[in-house]
C-alpha cells in the first residue's frame, strides 16, 4: 500500500482552484468570487493562494470588469510537485 503525502490545505485549494480556472475558464478569466463559489471556500484564503499562483507565474491575473484568473500555461506543464513547492 502506498503511503499518501500530506498537504497543506492551501496546497490543496491552490491544487483545486488550477483545475478549475482549467476545467470551467476555457480561456475566459475567472474572477475570485466564481473560484471560490465553485470550491466553497472563503474569498479572502482563496485570494491569497491565487497571489501565490501569479508570483509562480502559474496564473496571469488582471483586474477590472473584464479581469480575474487564467492559466498562465498549458495545464499539462504543470507538476502537482510545483504546486506545493510555490505554496508550502
Amino acid at each position: 500500500m502506498l503511503n499518501s503525502l500530506p498537504i497543506s490545505e492551501a496546497s490543496n485549494l491552490a491544487i483545486h482552484a488550477l483545475a478549475v480556472i482549467n476545467n470551467l475558464g476555457a480561456g475566459k478569466r475567472l474572477s475570485v468570487a466564481q473560484i471560490s463559489t465553485v470550491l466553497e471556500v472563503s474569498q479572502s484564503h482563496l485570494a491569497k493562494v491565487m497571489q501565490k499562483l501569479v508570483k509562480a507565474g502559474f496564473v496571469d491575473s488582471s483586474r477590472g470588469a473584464n479581469g480575474g484568473f487564467i492559466l498562465a500555461r498549458s495545464a499539462k506543464s504543470l507538476s502537482l510537485f510545483s504546486v506545493v513547492k510555490v505554496i508550502d
